[in-house]
């Protein structure tokens, strides 16, 4: 499971560099590898029983459901 860690940071990262783009399917891109990144990080902290970092995770997700519904309105 620690390993988790490994496959979350270049997920943040990547998601970070996507959501800053000016085309927003690349912004859309960002927001879902972002969730991706979530997943992993919630998985990694629920192994170490990091209840910290797991309900940090879950709000960063409420964040990124809301970056995406805010891209798609802009595409219109």
């Amino acid at each position: 499971m620690n390993d988790l860690q490994w496959i979350g940071m270049p997920l943040s990262l990547a998601g970070a560099w996507l959501v800053g783009a000016i085309q927003p399917e690349r912004r859309q891109i960002g927001f879902w590898l972002f969730m991706a990144s979530n997943t992993i990080w919630a998985l990694f902290a629920l192994s170490l029983g990091a209840w910290g970092l797991l309900i940090t995770q879950v709000l960063f997700a409420v964040t990124s459901i809301r970056g995406i519904r805010a891209n798609r309105k802009s595409d219109r």
